[in-house]
């Protein structure tokens, strides 16, 4: 660690905010626990400070839970320490050279971070529900294929949350988004309840999109699973990927339920949280995007994605 230039050390949370209020540093390095706090206590206090520092967390072995809440709270990067450092060295480094995030990017990234966790909770269900029913047949492949799917996704995911944190952008590539959408409805389609009827008009014909696959998957079943969250005594629910013209495709999902959510949710559920990550996504691939109300009833979201890269 010899060329990274230390400020100072302090041995609880009470003297490190008195530093970073004093000294203003540019990184903050805690754990995950401290004589007089956590880490989670510092990254609140940090935040508030004028100058907002970097704030990097390290753990011996930290669990997923750990690393999801400290993230959602603001810090910039979770770190698994290593014998040498070298991690750690890595992640300062990387940081001293980037420019300090705002605090808008920051509360984006533990948007993310909470949103992606609920996704995970959703696929690790639809796994789970895949393993017991091996376990009474354990001849049947297309459980198998479903697990495998769903773990597939569960990775991507989670890659594309460490590469948006490390500030890197997930690769595009040619995406087939009516097969992103069958995925998706494969993946979940066990907890659809069967009250809710789905209406899927996708097209063969479409011209691929460039995209990154993980975040289209989330995209899709954001939208999804917010229009059954809408829709708690039934209705149908139609999602349709058809062409315009040779410059894009565009996604269309309508439900019957009680309207386009709002900014807060009951506990438990997850519409604002998957409202804001539809809206990065469509951003981020440089798309268009509409919500507006169903007569008698219902929202109807409409997304235009380009099928050619930005010039």
């Amino acid at each position: 660690m010899s060329e990274i230039a230390v400020q100072g050390a302090v041995a609880d949370l009470q003297s490190a905010i008195r530093a970073i209020l004093d000294e203003a540093p540019e990184i903050v390095v805690t754990g995950i626990e401290l004589p007089d706090g956590s880490g989670l206590d510092l990254i609140e206090s940090a935040r508030q400070a004028p100058k907002p520092p970097k704030i990097v967390v390290v753990a011996d072995t930290p669990t997923r839970d750990e690393w999801c809440r400290h993230l959602a709270a603001g810090a910039d990067r979770f770190v698994a320490l290593d014998a040498e450092f070298s991690e750690l060295r890595d992640v300062i480094t990387d940081l001293a050279r980037t420019a300090p995030q705002s605090c808008d990017e920051l509360a984006l990234v533990g948007r993310l971070a909470a949103g992606v966790t609920h996704d995970l909770n959703n696929y690790l269900g639809a796994l789970a529900l895949d393993l017991a029913m091996l376990k009474r047949n354990p001849s049947e492949e297309d459980l198998v294929s479903h697990a495998i799917e769903s773990t597939d996704t569960m990775i991507r995911l989670s890659q594309a949350l460490l590469q948006y944190v490390r500030g890197e952008q997930p690769p595009m590539q040619l995406v087939d988004l009516s097969a992103v959408v069958r995925g998706v409805i494969r993946m979940i389609q066990r907890s659809i309840p069967h009250r809710v009827k789905l209406d899927l008009d996708l097209s063969e014909k479409s011209r691929r999109i460039y995209g990154a696959p993980a975040e289209l998957e989330q995209l899709v079943a954001n939208l999804v699973l917010n229009s059954i969250d809408a829709m708690p005594e039934g209705g149908t629910l139609r999602i349709r990927v058809q062409p315009t013209g040779s410059d894009a495709v565009f996604l269309e999902v309508a439900d019957e339920g009680s309207g386009a959510p709002g900014p807060t949710t009951k506990p438990g559920r997850r519409v604002g949280l998957g409202l804001g990550i539809v809206k990065r996504v469509v951003e981020r691939h440089l798309g268009t995007l509409r919500i507006s109300p169903r007569h008698p009833r219902g929202t109807l979201v409409t997304i235009f994605l380009p099928t050619r890269p930005a010039s």
